[in-house]
């Protein structure tokens, strides 16, 4: 059976085996009737925080709405499949998933024990084959290459050691090393380079006096070389004469030109992680199909462009009503519990439509619908979209006590305007500006609680697919001129969004 090995204060551990298919992980609260499978006495996790579940065979993490996420290998999630050695951080615990219950792990680590000098083959094997194992797991090129020298380290036991990329110039700049400022001879690196052959002190090459002073007895350099292109080299040094051997020559040089060919691996992953972050951190606020789109405009760019464009889109604004009392009834836990529920059904329903989320306001949610990307029914999107809210939210006000529902209110209205990232290179968002923006808040503002309340632009697209009413004539937020409000009937219900 599966096994979490939970680490909890002053470093002690504490097995869990899990025996069934739903484990609940949070804070307990007796006075409330909430008892965890797992309890996390920490004031930053949750009452109910996450859950563990079986499905299909594998297990499963999900957050349930935490104020602090939950964290998977240092990624927040919401829900994710757990393999073996996954590093979980909830609050200030750590927990480590064993599919197979070992006793401990560290995940961390792909080194299993010290290698045998002596069995050369066996260890160019084992060398590689764990080089390989490299490029499936890192996510960079400084962490594949810091692990590298880990595995260099141990295998060819020398006291010091330091890993090295030539930069365009020809200068070198450090990578990963066995310690802080590791001296090393350029000599060496230079003539190992210059002939493109790995080197032992010896008959080859002769220590320096500048080695020689450091007490330096013996060295080995390789350079990394992929391609006929000189990407760097390895460098290490040894304390006692005759240190190193052929057998560790060998060894390096086996290391080093997996090192060599790994690295442009190592890169694409890195782009590749890159670019599933960008797509992980678009989907917080446009729809999946929205986002991919959004990704392959800007793959070829490395990031996106500060830019705006003029165009005609539906914006859909949403506030809960009296959300100053509600706040007033519940603790801010139960607040943040209750907003996570509300935003993330609020959220897959705008997803579902095509919605882009512009921002969290509060309480209140702005969308757009026909940007980033134009579509020609986003009126119809944007209306489909605030009736399905309305059935949600209905259906989640059902499942609360009393004191903990609420209503909503939504403005809808379609114009021109200004669209685009906005902000600063380190820090921009997609969002929209202009009038049509600022009426579509106070439509919302206006609407009775529960309903919808349209402009006259979307009312004018729409009215034929939906039962509309016209309610009155309400001055522009600036006061040069007047609007048309309309209402949308509840009786009309939404259908499926058309692909």
């Amino acid at each position: 059976m599966p096994a979490l090995l939970v680490r909890r204060e002053n470093d002690e551990e504490e097995l869990f085996v899990i025996e069934k298919d739903v484990v609940t992980l949070g804070r307990n609260h007796p006075a409330s009737g909430i008892i965890n499978d797992i309890d996390l006495p920490d004031r930053t996790v949750s009452r109910r925080h996450a859950r563990i579940a079986q499905d299909g065979g594998a297990f499963f993490i999900e957050d349930l709405g935490s104020e602090n996420r939950v964290f998977v290998n240092e990624r927040p999630v919401r829900r994710v499949p757990l393999g073996d050695g996954d590093s979980i951080v909830i609050g200030q615990y750590v927990l480590v998933f064993q599919s197979k219950q070992v006793k401990t792990v560290d995940p961390e680590s792909f080194l299993v024990g010290p290698l045998d000098l002596c069995k050369t083959m066996d260890l160019n094997y084992l060398i590689l084959q764990r080089l390989s194992n490299l490029l499936i797991t890192v996510t960079s090129v400084k962490d594949f290459l810091r692990a590298a020298m880990e595995l260099i380290l141990q295998s060819v036991r020398a006291r010091s050691g330091v890993l090295l990329m030539r930069n365009p110039d020809g200068s070198y700049r450090e990578m990963a090393s066995s310690a802080m400022n590791v001296p090393w001879s350029r000599s060496m690196v230079a003539h190992a380079v210059l002939n493109r052959r790995s080197i032992l002190t010896g008959e080859e090459f002769s220590a320096s006096d500048t080695m020689m002073s450091r007490g330096v007895q013996s060295a080995l350099c390789a350079p990394l070389v992929h391609e006929g292109e000189v990407l760097g080299a390895i460098y290490l040094e040894g304390s006692q004469d005759g240190q190193f051997s052929e057998d560790g020559l060998i060894i390096l040089t086996v290391i080093a030109n997996q090192v060599a060919s790994g690295i442009e691996k190592a890169a694409l992953n890195e782009k590749l992680y890159r670019e599933v972050l960008r797509r992980k951190n678009l989907e917080r606020f446009m729809s999946p199909r929205v986002a991919e789109r959004i990704a392959q405009d800007c793959s070829n760019q490395e990031e996106l462009v500060l830019r705006t464009e003029k165009l005609t889109a539906t914006i859909l604004f949403s506030d809960i009503q009296g959300f100053t009392l509600l706040s007033e009834r519940l603790g801010a836990e139960e607040i943040a519990h209750l907003l996570a529920r509300y935003f993330t059904l609020m959220t897959d329903v705008l997803f579902r439509w095509e919605g882009t989320l512009d921002k969290y306001l509060g309480d209140g949610l702005l969308a757009i619908f026909g940007a980033p990307f134009q579509c020609d029914d986003h009126a119809s999107r944007a209306v489909q979209c605030a009736l399905e809210m309305l059935e949600q939210l209905d259906k989640l006000m059902a499942s609360l006590p009393a004191d903990q529902r609420f209503a909503i209110r939504i403005g809808v209205n379609t114009g021109e305007v200004v669209a685009g990232y906005l902000g600063s290179p380190q820090r921009m968002e997609y969002t929209v500006l202009g009038e049509p923006v600022v009426v579509a808040y106070r439509l919302q503002s206006l609407a009775d609680p529960g309903t919808v309340y349209l402009g006259r632009p979307t009312y004018e697209l729409v009215k034929d697919g939906f039962d509309v009413t016209y309610v009155d004539r309400i001055q522009t937020p600036k006061g040069r001129r007047e609007i048309e409000v309309y209402r949308l009937c509840p009786s009309h219900q939404s259908t499926s969004p058309s692909p």
